[in-house]
């Protein structure tokens, strides 16, 4: 029973994109702090189609992280567009939720 428990978490861990959640919010900070505001666009376009491919992180169960991901990420998404200096705290905000929703025991 613990080997299946075990394989189970080992399975989610290797699968879930936080990584490339991370890194992709990563890369778009670093060009709004460069102020190079369309090649942020063109990276959270990026974003926003890795985010379309969130099964695993669906299968978690985690509704209300997930609506607060895609709210602030189309509030990100106008803040870019109209190249606010805020779009940074928003960043902030989906880095942290992104992490609660690919952790294998979120915190509360």
């Amino acid at each position: 029973m613990d080997c299946c428990f075990y394989n189970l978490i080992s399975y989610i861990t290797v699968f879930l994109p936080t990584k490339l959640l991370v890194d992709n919010l990563n890369n778009i900070e670093k060009l709004i702090t460069a102020d190079d505001w369309s090649l942020a666009k063109k990276n959270l376009s990026n974003l926003e189609k890795n985010w379309d491919n969130r099964l695993v992180i669906q299968l978690s169960n985690e509704t209300a992280e997930i609506y607060e991901f895609e709210r602030t990420l189309g509030q990100l998404r106008t803040l870019i567009k109209h190249k606010e200096d805020d779009s940074l705290e928003h960043l902030g905000l989906l880095k942290v939720i992104s992490q609660n929703l690919t952790d294998v025991f979120p915190r509360p």
